[in-house]
Parts: structure tokens; sequence; C-alpha cells
């Protein structure tokens, strides 16, 4: 897979891969994104290469939110359930200090391999894999709100697993991963909560289509962190 620095029309530089119509990363100087492209080169080359000795099918999407049904059950149980991208946006808003903080009591007992069962840190490693599918689970429902309201608005997207493997590739050999998952994350969905708002607002049914694909796009990064990060803590 190829990887090409483009310069953003929002000024600076990002990083896009070949056969995808988004960027994957965006840095402020053009430095920066070739460093971040070559990253995503290697990693993706070393992936390819473990992929031939590992049998264990990756952790999918579904597997995940899977994970964190517990969670996500009490806000669908709710007498009235969250019923717009942007109700779900605020939940996931809302549990995101929760989320860093397994995240970094993770990153904290140190190591990258995971431990055997029934030690304390399985169970840390559990804990924020619970967290990291009840955020999954928050978010797929604000995108599952958006299909129902435009249900176009996914054309052309290629799909939290891609995005979930470009990651996995760049962050596979990282001992920390907390700050860096985490901030994508956050930054994600702080991008998506401000375009839900305006495609709430709009009237305009053209650019009602356009905020919709790009929330889309938002909450498929947002889904694709979440998973690369699970897939990478949950690493024989």
């Amino acid at each position: 897979m190829r990887f090409f620095v483009e310069p953003s029309p929002r000024g600076g530089y990002h990083v896009r891969a070949e056969g995808t119509d988004r960027p994957i990363s965006h840095h402020d100087t053009e430095e920066e994104a070739e460093h971040r492209a070559n990253a995503y080169a290697r990693g993706v080359s070393a992936e390819r290469r473990a992929a031939a000795t590992v049998t264990a099918s990756p952790l999918s999407l579904g597997d995940l939110v899977e994970r964190g049904a517990g969670d996500l059950a009490h806000y669908l149980d709710r007498e009235h359930v969250p019923a717009s991208p942007l109700e779900w946006l605020g939940i996931a808003v809302a549990r995101l200090p929760e989320l860093a903080g397994s995240a970094r009591t993770a990153d904290d007992i140190g190591g990258r391999a995971r431990p055997g069962p029934g030690t304390a840190r399985t169970r840390l490693f559990d804990a924020l894999t619970r967290e990291l599918g009840a955020a999954a689970g928050v978010v797929d429902q604000a995108r599952l709100r958006l299909l129902e309201r435009h249900p176009d608005c996914a054309t052309g997207d290629s799909g939290p697993e891609i995005y979930a493997e470009l990651l996995e590739a760049a962050h596979r050999d990282a001992i920390r991963l907390s700050e860096t998952m985490v901030a994508a994350y956050a930054s994600f969905l702080g991008g998506a909560v401000e375009i839900a708002g305006s495609l709430a607002d709009t009237g305009d049914e053209q650019l009602a289509r356009v905020r919709a694909a790009q929330l889309h796009a938002a909450l498929d990064n947002a889904l694709g962190g979440l998973l690369a990060y699970a897939r990478l803590i949950n690493r024989g």
C-alpha cells in the first residue's frame, strides 16, 4: 500500500493512503507529513510479514462492541433512548475521562505483552477493552442514527476496519499508547460533535448531504481508532 503527502485546503499537509478518498492524518509541516507517511508504509510492511505467522483472527468491530454491551445497555434500556447522532456523541464525550483514565492505568503497568489469565494486569487490560467496547458501541449508535436519517452518506467510505489496520501498522511497536490513541479519538470525537451540530442546524438540503458525509467519515475514523487500540492491547 502506498501513502501520499498532499497540501490540505485548510493549511498544512495531510497523508492519504492509495485507494482512499479521505486523509489519514493531518500535519503542520510537509516534513512531519512525510515522516508519518514513511512510518505508515513501514508499519504496513511489518504487519504483512507478521500476518504470515499469525493464525488468530483479529478483533472485529462487532467483537469490540460486544465487549462493551453491558455499558451500552444502560443507554438502550432507558425510557427515552437517545435518538440523534448528537445525543449519542454527547454520551461519548461524557465517557471520555473514564476511558482516558483506564488507558493511562494500562500504560502505567508497563509493557505491551498480554499477561496470563487471572493476573492483575490481565484484569486491567480487560477493563480497558470493555471501556473501548462501550465507547465503540456509543459511537456506532451515533453512526446508525445518522444512516437512518441520511442513508446515502456512507458512499465511498472505506470504513473503520481499513483505518484500524493503518493505525495498527503505525503503532504496533509503541510501548505507551494512551496519549496518542486517546488524543486521536478525542480529536475525531470533537470534530464529529461540531459537524453534528452544524448538520442539526442546517435547513439546506445540499449542505446537509455534505455535513452528513463528513460526519460519517469522522465517526468511521473514531471507530477505527478504538478498534486499533483494542487490537494492539490484546495482542498475544
